[in-house]
C-alpha cells in the first residue's frame, strides 16, 4: 500500500494534482485527508479503467468533430452549388462582375466629386474661392486612398 500521494503519483506517472481529482472522481482510498492510504491492487484497476473511459471518451469527441467537419463542408459544397446555379439562372451575379461594378461605381464617384469643386467656384465670393483648390488637392488625396478600394483585394 502507498501512503503518500508522491509515490501514488510517481507510480502512475501523473501529478499529485491529478491524483487529488481522481480521489474525487472515485479513486478507492482509506484513511484521512491527511493520511490516504491506497490499495494498489485496486487503485490499479481503477486507474486502468478510467484511463480505458478517458480514451473512449477521447476518441468519440474526435469522431463527433470529424462528422460535424464533413457536414460542414457537405454544407459549403450544397451552397456553392447553389450559388453556381443562381448565377447560371442569372439570378446572382459572379464576383468579378460585381468587383467591375463596383470599380465603376467608385470610378463616377471620382468624376463626380473632382467636378463639385468647379461647381461651387461659380457660387463663391473671391476670397473663398482659394479654398476651392484647397479642396480639389484634398478630394483628390482621398480618391488615391479609394483608389485601393476600386482595386479590391489582393489575391
Amino acid at each position: 500500500m502507498c501512503h503518500w500521494f508522491s509515490a501514488a503519483a510517481e507510480r502512475w506517472d501523473v501529478s499529485d494534482k491529478t491524483i487529488q481529482n481522481w480521489i474525487k472522481k472515485g479513486l478507492p482510498v482509506s484513511g484521512t485527508q491527511r493520511k490516504r492510504v491506497f490499495d494498489v491492487s485496486e487503485c490499479d484497476a481503477w486507474v486502468a479503467s478510467y484511463r480505458d473511459e478517458k480514451a473512449d471518451r477521447e476518441s468519440q469527441k474526435l469522431n463527433e468533430e470529424l462528422k460535424k467537419e464533413k457536414l460542414l463542408q457537405e454544407k459549403l459544397k450544397r451552397k456553392d452549388l447553389e450559388r453556381k446555379d443562381l448565377i447560371a439562372d442569372e439570378k446572382l451575379i459572379s464576383r468579378e462582375e460585381y468587383e467591375l461594378f463596383a470599380a465603376e461605381c467608385v470610378i463616377e464617384a471620382r468624376d463626380q466629386m473632382l467636378t463639385l469643386p468647379k461647381e461651387m467656384q461659380r457660387h463663391l465670393y473671391k476670397k473663398c474661392q482659394s479654398k476651392v483648390k484647397e479642396m480639389q488637392t484634398m478630394i483628390e488625396q482621398t480618391l488615391q486612398r479609394l483608389s485601393v478600394i476600386e482595386e479590391g483585394p489582393k489575391k
